[in-house]
């Protein structure tokens, strides 16, 4: 299992596997507005 941002790249990558969309929280960014939380990709091979 891994986890990484979700996008196309890693949609098309691990195309083969499940891939579960969950919320992620992140607290850093230069942009203080645009902290908060992110979509992101947990890629399963089971």
């Amino acid at each position: 299992m891994l986890s990484n941002s979700y996008s196309e790249f890693i949609l098309e990558l691990y195309g083969g596997y499940r891939i579960e969309q969950v919320s992620a929280k992140r607290m850093i960014n230069c942009n203080g507005k645009k902290r908060g939380a992110i979509p992101e990709a947990v890629v399963m091979n089971y």
